[in-house]
């Protein structure tokens, strides 16, 4: 004759005690409660993880529920932002304060509670899943662009995940690599790439920040100094053994000589061994 419920941590505990209750009511006996039909019936509900069923007698049952926890926050491209569950389903208006990590949903406005995200989402909702509170934290438009999972850090990099999969490998990379690499490191570079988890990579300064559409990104070329040595066409190759040169006597500036005049601060300096 009723249903008493517990634990719950969601917006509308009304609504899943009358789901309980007439699932409840379909089958079953106070001795026998039908516990598949509740458990199915309760975790329609995304805040509900699973319940524990229990008689109240002599009338009732109690239902106890195991609590889903949100792991991210979906920004849909108008409308407000959502909490969203571990599944992949949104679990309503995000509280202040909340310091979870963030991903771009490509939903044209705000998911009901208990809608599933685009199928797009689930990749990025698996990477920040696995991820520590600390580092996931970070995470801000986690998304999937030309087939690749990418965001940002804040305070640090772009972050690239690579294609879907593996979530769970490339987050432990990442936390490895945050975890190595100073604040002030994090903050000059331009990416940090884990879609190779055994292999991340960190990109300085100088890297080239546009998203690469292939699994691995190609070295850039070195760019050019401010001087360089021109090639000697008569210079010694590998298959001509090389003739010893005479001795020259030592000048001014040379290892052997006086030192040389410190060179002008913009300059490259080059230099070549024989």
């Amino acid at each position: 004759s009723g249903v008493t419920l517990s634990g719950y941590p969601g917006p509308d505990p009304s609504r899943v005690t009358a789901l309980i209750d007439q699932a409840a009511s379909r089958g079953g006996s106070l001795l026998a409660p039908p516990v598949g039909d509740i458990r199915r019936a309760a975790q329609a509900d995304p805040w509900i993880k699973d319940v524990i069923v229990s008689r109240d007698l002599p009338t009732g049952i109690v239902v106890q529920v195991v609590p889903a926890r949100p792991v991210a926050v979906g920004v849909p491209r108008a409308g407000a932002p959502m909490l969203v569950s571990r599944d992949g389903r949104s679990m309503g208006p995000v509280p202040p304060g909340t310091t979870l990590g963030r991903i771009a949903v490509p939903s044209p406005a705000t998911l009901p509670l208990g809608a599933a995200l685009p199928k797009a989402s689930r990749a990025p909702v698996a990477f920040i899943a696995a991820l520590p509170e600390e580092d996931a934290a970070r995470v801000r438009g986690l998304t999937v662009r030309h087939g690749l999972v990418v965001g940002r850090l804040t305070r640090g990099p772009q972050l690239r995940a690579g294609t879907p999969g593996n979530m769970a490998a490339k987050a432990a990379a990442l936390s490895a690599v945050l975890a190595q690499v100073n604040d002030s490191d994090q903050r000059a570079a331009q990416y940090v790439d884990v879609s190779v988890p055994d292999h991340p990579a960190l990109g300085g300064p100088n890297a080239d920040p546009t998203i690469t559409r292939g699994t691995r990104e190609q070295p850039r070329k070195a760019p050019a100094t401010a001087q360089s040595v021109p090639s000697d066409p008569a210079a010694p190759t590998a298959t001509t053994p090389a003739t010893p040169a005479p001795a020259a006597t030592p000048q001014p500036g040379t290892a052997t000589g006086t030192p040389a005049a410190t060179p002008n601060p913009g300059q490259t300096s080059t230099s070549t061994t024989q």
